[in-house]
């Protein structure tokens, strides 16, 4: 069977319509159906939206992975911080790798430094030291640095006191060991009372009695006991 009629592409709204045979009644007869179609404005709000939410997952995204180092070294920081409080006494703490740095009377920089300080009260001047280090600036412009077992520090005094292989190294070529001295990090003086051997390119030193250092190594005196060697070709300095 064949169908005729006008043709549906100059009809009104023909865009929208489709023809259907309807096949139940007798013989067979033409009928219009609307077409399906899906809202263009429902379309675009997804568009839109996906517009604006992925470069905004983007940003977070990338946020997240420059600020993760920093979280992680926030964390370590937080659990370094746990330890400087001891178990035993609240009032008690110990901080690894500490740095005091300060001036002497001639506004010259000084540091000192340790693996390890213990305090046992928050209001003490006074702070023990595991392994701690200075570094001087000598009269003559010339570093220095001192090592030794341990010490105490007075923050407040600005007195260094070491003891156990206390070693002085001067950037010249000079050093001198012994078993405790005090340093005055203000007045730039310094003194021990134990015995005292060393070295420099004028030769070799020791002294029973200990030593004194005044005015940040102008003048070095040997107490007690002493003795000097210089060597042959070596220019001395009285």
């Amino acid at each position: 069977m064949s169908v005729s009629g006008p043709p549906l592409e100059g009809l009104p709204g023909a865009g929208n319509v489709e023809p259907a045979v309807d096949s139940s009644a007798r013989g067979s007869r033409l009928r219009l159906e609307p077409r399906r179609s899906y809202a263009p404005s429902s379309y675009g709000r997804v568009v839109m939206l996906l517009k604006i939410a992925l470069p905004a997952i983007a940003i977070v995204l990338t946020a997240a992975v420059v600020a993760w180092p920093f979280l992680e070294d926030r964390s370590a920081a937080e659990q370094t911080a746990r330890v400087l409080v001891e178990s035993g006494d609240l009032d008690a703490m110990r901080m690894l790798n500490p740095n005091y740095a300060g001036l002497d009377e001639k506004a010259q920089p000084f540091t000192v430094t340790a693996t390890e300080m213990h305090k046992q009260s928050p209001d003490s001047p006074s702070i023990d030291l595991v392994q701690p280090k200075a570094d001087l600036l000598m009269a003559d412009g010339s570093w220095a640095y001192v090592t030794a077992d341990k010490g105490r520090y007075d923050q407040v005094s600005q007195l260094l006191e070491l003891q156990g292989n206390v070693n002085f190294f001067q950037d010249e070529g000079y050093e001198l060991r012994t078993a405790g001295a005090t340093f005055d990090l203000v007045g730039g003086s310094a003194y021990g009372f134990d015995p005292i051997e060393g070295q420099g390119p004028f030769g070799t030193l020791g002294a029973e009695g200990g030593f004194q250092m005044l005015n940040r190594g102008e003048q070095i005196t040997l107490l007690g006991r002493s003795n000097v060697v210089v060597r042959p070709d070596a220019e001395s300095e009285r």
